[in-house]
């Protein structure tokens, strides 16, 4: 029965993935748009102009935002295969009791 109630959330996001991958997509690239905004930003300050590279602060956000842009473009790719709606599904399901019990 349980697998029977994770194959039908699976279909069910896959039925819906493509406005669900539009929506991951789009904020991929919002946050590449962030990214080369911040690189041209960077790149026109003094302090790393004298430095001639990045400081650790401004490397750690570049890393930070490259890491989110992939994960947001991975989860969208995921949304349009039915074996990986079912993965999604069984990740998320299985997830609660979990971290319920920790929350206690």
């Amino acid at each position: 029965m349980e697998k029977l109630v994770l194959f039908l959330c699976g279909l069910w996001l896959w039925l819906t993935g493509k406005r669900r991958s539009a929506t991951y997509r789009e904020g991929a690239n919002t946050l590449h748009a962030a990214r080369l905004y911040l690189i041209s930003d960077y790149a026109t300050r003094a302090s790393t102009q004298e430095r001639g590279h990045l400081l650790p602060d401004q490397l750690e956000a570049l890393t930070i935002l490259e890491r989110q842009v992939d994960l947001a473009d991975r989860t969208a790719r995921r949304f349009e295969s039915l074996t990986e709606c079912y993965r999604i599904a069984l990740e998320e399901l299985s997830q609660p009791e979990t971290q319920t019990q920790e929350a206690a």
